[in-house]
């Protein structure tokens, strides 16, 4: 196999992940505008993947949460915690802080989009994990372009 083809999906898979990353941002910033009800947590436990590497299994913890909100006398249930929750990082304390902050049967302030209130989150705002995949993104991108230009 060609190495350029190799540098070729280097590049596009950080561009891709920027992309993403940009879109969360995004989705991260317009939640300052959204309306709040309250909602109660109804499920809250650790989720764990493990994903294999050259480097061997890395183990990847998020906190799954849902709660139930109720708008216009419909009620929703969402799992999203913030934009961006999803995007493991591999540190077990940042999943067990959220499930120590949303335990079961807690009432909570949710934030939700009022011209599509299925859309919802409880922490508005960005959020570290998002500028993390933004910036690696970035960094894979450029190496890619970098590798494939010959510059490196």
């Amino acid at each position: 196999m060609s190495w350029s083809i190799v540098f070729i999906v280097i590049l596009t898979v950080g561009v891709l992940l920027a992309i993403y990353s940009a879109i969360l941002i995004y989705k991260s910033v317009i939640t300052y505008n959204w309306s709040l009800t309250e909602g109660k947590i109804v499920f809250s436990q650790i989720e764990t993947t493990t994903s294999s590497s050259s480097f061997g299994a890395i183990d990847g913890y998020n906190a799954s949460i849902r709660y139930t909100y109720i708008i216009n006398e419909v009620e929703y249930i969402s799992r999203r915690i913030y934009y961006g929750d999803k995007i493991s990082l591999g540190f077990p304390f940042i999943a067990n802080s959220l499930l120590n902050e949303f335990t079961i049967d807690k009432k909570v302030d949710v934030f939700y989009n009022p011209q599509n209130p299925y859309c919802s989150v409880l922490k508005k705002g960005l959020h570290f994990e998002v500028f993390f995949a933004l910036l690696f993104g970035i960094c894979f991108a450029l190496i890619g372009a970098s590798l494939l230009l010959g510059l490196i």
